[in-house]
């Protein structure tokens, strides 16, 4: 009996979460089976696999440099999570044909010889409205060239389509303290949609690279409500904080097992709700006096209430099996 691939996600990220390297072990031979239809695996085996099982996957995976026909693009990111630096060259080569997951598995590698391609490659997007790689700005920071954090920004902000946000936005924010500046820039620009769906994941990593919380966003949504006179604006302040509660509520555990190094974050669900949702200064309270009391943003501020409560569920129950298991 075949499972629905939501089901089979739900218990790999449980077994990323408690399991041991055995399981990655048992479960790469499982993939290996049928590994065209068993890519949710690659996420317990990357993030509990070691260089052996990426040696394994490897030889696995690749005929003559190229990846054979039955195995899923996610298998790029496994390899460079797992710091396979042999696979660099067949992740480069997948991330200009515009594969995403090369990019980004390229995130954990060097690149050391890759320097000036990388650079190259980039610059070819500069003064176009759509590039075929869209992750390809997010590996600025390995040309070692901090200059390019700011013409990333300028790109964003005139001729780049929002399509092509994701990279640059993660590109940006990979910059760490080089990059604050234009990354704090570009998430209160409505032009730039940082609160898309298409984006936000990579905001809210972006955030956490940079640590700014929830709570910090409250916070600046407060401020800015108090001078901003352009009702556009207005809205994105209050999409965008909602958008980032949206995915902390309910796709904040896909976070580490996409890119290795992003910390947690300093986000807690209690201590949102009390904040966000208590008393008389509460969200809903903020959107109701700049925006009226019919803006739609209300009925989905009332959704991720409850969606916040569940989160809240879920890390009592964590805190307490961590307990029991220590």
């Amino acid at each position: 009996m075949s499972i629905h691939s939501a089901i089979a996600r739900t218990y790999c990220a449980t077994i990323a979460l408690y399991g041991s390297a055995q399981d990655a072990e048992a479960l790469l031979s499982l993939f290996l089976q049928n590994p065209g239809r068993r890519e949710e695996l690659l996420l317990p085996i990357r993030v509990l696999g070691g260089p052996e099982l990426a040696q394994r996957l490897f030889m696995a995976s690749f005929q003559e440099d190229i990846l054979r026909d039955d195995m899923p693009e996610e298998v790029l990111l496994s390899l460079g999570y797992m710091e396979f630096q042999p696979a660099e060259q067949a992740l480069w080569y997948y991330a200009r044909q515009g594969v995403p997951e090369a990019c980004l598995g390229l995130l954990h590698l060097p690149c050391a010889g890759l320097r000036a391609d990388i650079e190259a490659e980039i610059r070819q997007c500069f003064g176009k409205s759509w590039w075929q790689s869209e992750f390809l700005p997010a590996l600025a920071v390995k040309t070692g060239r901090p200059q390019l954090a700011k013409e990333l920004f300028v790109l964003g902000s005139t001729t780049a389509s929002t399509d092509c946000n994701s990279g640059l936005v993660l590109g940006i924010a990979l910059y760490g303290e080089q990059g604050r500046p234009f990354f704090e820039n570009l998430l209160w620009d409505c032009f730039w949609n940082a609160g898309d769906q298409a984006t936000v994941a990579y905001t809210a990593i972006g955030c956490r690279l940079l640590d700014i919380s929830l709570l910090d966003l409250f916070e600046q949504v407060k401020l800015r409500l108090q001078y901003e006179q352009e009702q556009r604006q207005k809205i994105h302040y209050c999409k965008l904080l909602l958008s980032l509660l949206e995915c902390f509520a309910l796709h904040e555990s896909a976070f580490s097992p996409l890119l290795k190094f992003v910390p947690e974050g300093r986000d807690n669900a209690q201590e949102l709700y009390q904040a966000l949702f208590c008393g008389r200064s509460g969200l809903p309270e903020l959107i109701r006096a700049h925006l009226g009391p019919q803006e739609p943003l209300l009925q989905e501020c009332h959704e991720l209430k409850k969606f916040l409560v569940l989160k809240m569920q879920c890390q009592v129950e964590r805190q307490q099996l961590l307990q029991l298991c220590s």
